[in-house]
């Protein structure tokens, strides 16, 4: 028998998941034979990790959502969202004419992630390698019982633990290597103005 705090607690996020899935309709869960869960206990950006969730889960939503609105394009599904070696990974199947456009923006949000803590959402992290690689903040990392007498610096596994503003990459091409770099500030920028809100509002 569940108290009067649970439902409540319950209700309220019944409610905001379905104004989530209102807005983005392309969260809603959906069973095995793809049609959708209406119960509202779940959407698939729960399953993100909560540091992201926090940081930039609506963000990376309203980017795809404005996409698909410009493109008069209904026909978007989200078929996982995770965290693997330490980044986030969303995968879905859409219409050619956004699918590039979509994947850019995962990609960017993609590689802020390896920068920002999964746990509580501090940007500016360090990846860490405990046996499972993931961003960290080192008050996170001592709250965890079995590293709490460990040193955090000892298990740093990142040069860097800056979140960028660009993305650099080589590719292949015409029997040579082309070295490409791709400004990706407008999403870094976005997640900083957002992270600043989120501190002023709870200090």
């Amino acid at each position: 028998m569940k108290t009067k705090k649970e439902r409540l607690e319950i209700k309220t996020r019944r409610l905001k998941n379905k104004k989530l899935i209102k807005k983005y309709p392309f969260i809603q869960a959906v069973d095995w034979l793809a049609k959708p869960i209406k119960s509202y206990d779940y959407t698939l950006l729960d399953d993100m990790p909560t540091g992201w969730k926090k940081s930039f889960g609506e963000l990376l939503c309203e980017d795809i959502s404005k996409v698909l609105k410009r493109h008069n394009v209904k026909t978007f599904n989200t078929q996982q969202v995770k965290e693997k070696y330490g980044e986030l990974r969303w995968y879905f199947s859409a219409p050619t004419c956004v699918y590039n456009e979509i994947d850019d923006i995962i990609d960017a949000y993609s590689h802020c992630s390896r920068n920002i803590c999964i746990r509580c959402g501090k940007l500016d992290v360090h990846c860490i390698d405990t046996g499972w690689i993931s961003p960290l903040c080192e008050e996170c990392f001592y709250k965890n019982k079995y590293y709490k007498d460990k040193n955090y610096n000892d298990y740093i596994c990142d040069e860097d633990n800056l979140m960028s503003d660009s993305i650099t990459f080589s590719r292949f091409e015409d029997g040579k290597t082309t070295k490409y770099t791709i400004d990706i500030s407008e999403y870094t920028n976005k997640i900083r103005m957002r992270y600043k809100k989120d501190v002023r509002r709870n200090s």
